[in-house]
């Protein structure tokens, strides 16, 4: 599915001689959207970041654009569209990997895992966690040039679904305010769609996207308690019936946002507005 390009996404932006990008297809795509898979290259060789497939033509044209040996493969986080290729390229490579604390619940037992956490430092990238798209997200930030590969905490086109429990839209704002507010990148790699060179923009509108969305789910509780397929063709009366499945579980993203703050609350399969 082709989605055009987001406020602020750039497809002719340009990264460093030392950043690779490598969009490639996932073994696991939930909209048929390429994975941004970015090789970093350094002295003791190259970072593979979030390489998606298994197939071995994805795996040989990783090791025909790294530069040196494969010397670790790092993880933005635990999707399967991320980490299609993770095994087969350590495997292949011997590369150790690198991620969540909480990523290898979603990794073979047998893969060489090392943990990165919030404040870490790796080859002249920051680590930082920043959860809602899914608990076990980080970013990579790179002080010297401002770069910031980010997965899906935001697109360069399309959306970013939040998918509860392990998706949580109350962090995924708190994520996005602080990208914005806090890290303040010069230029964002997402997981899907084109390079962003105006972060600020693209940060700003997701953000008016999904509090725009929570009006309207605010607007639908306030005429009577309903449930979520009740509420799914008023609040998403923009999205085309095929996508309800995924807007349904960013309705109920939604839901619990609003439940966590006190503004709803839940009687059986019915939600309503939460008074006083």
């Amino acid at each position: 599915m082709a989605f055009p390009p987001n406020p602020g996404a750039n497809p002719d932006a340009e990264l460093p001689d030392t950043l690779h990008f490598l969009p490639q297809e996932a073994d696991f795509a939930l909209l048929g959207q390429p994975t941004n898979c970015y090789l970093i290259f350094t002295e003791r060789g190259t970072l593979v970041v979030d390489p998606p497939s298994q197939r071995a033509e994805a795996l040989d044209e990783i090791e025909g654009a790294a530069r040196g040996p494969i010397a670790a493969i790092l993880l933005t986080h635990t999707h399967p569209d991320h980490i299609g290729g993770v095994a087969a390229l350590a495997a292949r490579s011997g590369a150790m990997v690198y991620g969540h604390p909480a990523a290898p619940t979603s990794l073979p037992d047998e893969l060489p895992f090392h943990s990165l956490e919030e404040g870490d430092e790796f080859e002249g990238w920051l680590i930082h966690e920043t959860p809602g798209h899914r608990l076990d997200s980080l970013t990579f930030y790179q002080p010297a040039t401002g770069i910031a590969i980010v997965g899906d905490v935001v697109a360069g086109a399309g959306t970013v679904i939040i998918d509860p429990p392990d998706g949580d839209l109350f962090d995924y704002l708190r994520t996005l305010h602080r990208l914005r507010d806090e890290i303040r990148p010069a230029l964002l790699c997402p997981g899907h769609g084109p390079l962003i060179d105006q972060p600020e923009t693209l940060l700003t509108h997701f953000i008016q996207h999904r509090l725009g969305r929570e009006q309207l789910v605010l607007a639908a509780l306030s005429q009577n308690p309903a449930s979520l397929a009740d509420l799914l063709p008023r609040v998403y009366a923009d999205t085309p019936p095929a996508l309800y499945p995924l807007a349904e579980r960013s309705l109920l993203a939604h839901l619990l946002k609003l439940e966590r703050e006190g503004r709803a609350r839940q009687e059986g399969i019915r939600w309503e507005g939460a008074v006083g």
